[in-house]
């Protein structure tokens, strides 16, 4: 068996962090441009800015899928706490609860022109 490289394990934790603070500033940039958007879009972004998946969308979605995996990692870069795949395995959730989230949101929205 491999032993683990901690410089290399160090490394591939600051990318990701890098990554979910990417992710995280294009949502909300996302979220930005739909709510001042036409009225259709700020109804759309109202589903999670307000709306029916407001609670999943920023429990699930930001707060376990983003800023739980991006303290721990940052912990585990700083030597504060081991390494451990809880981070990973959190973010794959969340990013599974924004599919589910972006899916059902668009069902359950709609817009038709009178």
């Amino acid at each position: 068996m491999v032993a683990r490289d901690s410089e290399e394990s160090s490394a591939l934790a600051r990318a990701d962090n890098a990554f979910l603070l990417v992710e995280l500033v294009l949502i909300g940039l996302l979220l930005i441009g739909l709510a001042t958007a036409s009225e259709a879009h700020a109804a759309a972004a109202g589903l999670v800015l307000g709306g029916p998946f407001t609670a999943v969308f920023w429990v699930l979605v930001v707060g376990l899928g983003i800023l739980v995996p991006l303290l721990i990692q940052s912990l585990a870069v700083s030597h504060r706490i081991a390494h451990t795949p809880i981070a990973p395995v959190l973010v794959m959730l969340g990013s599974l609860a924004l599919r589910f989230v972006v899916v059902y949101a668009g069902q359950y929205s709609h817009w038709a022109r009178v």
